[in-house]
């Protein structure tokens, strides 16, 4: 059986606030958390940038790992990501363009070339 990774990965949101979680696809995590890809997608914070991630072999060990973070203060969390990222700069921002960021999910590229 073939492992699965899964990703612990620490965001700010529009505010500045530190967010820690779980993932299986992060690229698909940050786009629905800065475009919003449905209803339920209004009730969760918006992401401004993924500053730290960081890779599990197993979803129960990534998940270990996030209560493990979850624990920790704002500036914990900070100094936890500035160690691998001392800018704090948005490391998902290679997987989306400038001209994605206008349209929704629904309307993606992929989406419509599946369609067509």
């Amino acid at each position: 059986m073939e492992a699965m990774n899964a990703f612990v990965y620490i965001a700010k949101d529009l505010r500045g606030v530190l967010h820690t979680d779980v993932t299986l696809s992060a690229d698909h995590t940050m786009w629905r958390h800065r475009f919003g890809d449905d209803q339920e997608s209004l009730q969760e914070p918006v992401y401004e940038a993924l500053v730290f991630i960081e890779r599990h072999s197993s979803i129960a060990a990534a998940y270990r790992r996030r209560e493990e973070l979850r624990k920790l203060g704002q500036e914990e969390l900070a100094a936890l990501a500035k160690k691998r990222n001392p800018t704090l700069k948005d490391l998902s921002r290679i997987w989306f363009s400038p001209r994605l960021a206008c349209v929704r999910m629904d309307e993606s590229p992929a989406r419509q070339s599946a369609s067509s």
